[in-house]
């Protein structure tokens, strides 16, 4: 891109890599992260590319906090390094799923996203060392 990457975009690359980094801990298998733009803006979103065996309880289990795990991570990244909070309108798919999921394993939000903070403090450090990374190239590997 050959510029800075702006605020914007690096807390879209956060909320991606803490979907990542949660889903990878739970022992989900990430293929790609992966940023989009906009076509007046420099982003517009991301996806991160996750395979799981929803049959498994324990992949489940792992797939639900993951997806509060991007709200998260951009909320903590956002009140470290602005602009402002997060805002759940952008998360609004993540927590859709989330819902959607959640009877099947007894996961409540409130516990989910609790264990999305706690996960994302032991690999705060990793997040903070990649995030550059991801907004400037668009795209990453674990």
């Amino acid at each position: 891109m050959g510029r800075e990457p702006s605020p914007e975009r690096l807390a879209v690359a956060a909320h991606e890599l803490g979907h990542a980094l949660v889903w990878s801990s739970g022992g989900l298998t990430i293929r790609n992260i992966k940023l989009s733009s906009g076509f007046f803006t420099d982003i517009s979103g991301g996806r991160v590319g996750v395979r799981f065996y929803d049959s498994n309880e324990a992949h489940l289990r792992a797939y639900l906090i993951g997806l509060c795990a991007g709200f998260e991570a951009e909320d903590r990244w956002r009140r470290q390094h602005g602009p402002g909070r997060a805002s759940r309108g952008p998360s609004s798919n993540d927590f859709d799923a989330f819902r959607r999921e959640r009877r099947r394993v007894g996961l409540s939000e409130s516990a989910a996203r609790s264990k999305a903070r706690s996960i994302l403090s032991g690999q705060w450090g990793r997040l903070e060392r990649l995030v550059p990374r991801l907004a400037r190239d668009g795209r990453l590997s674990l």
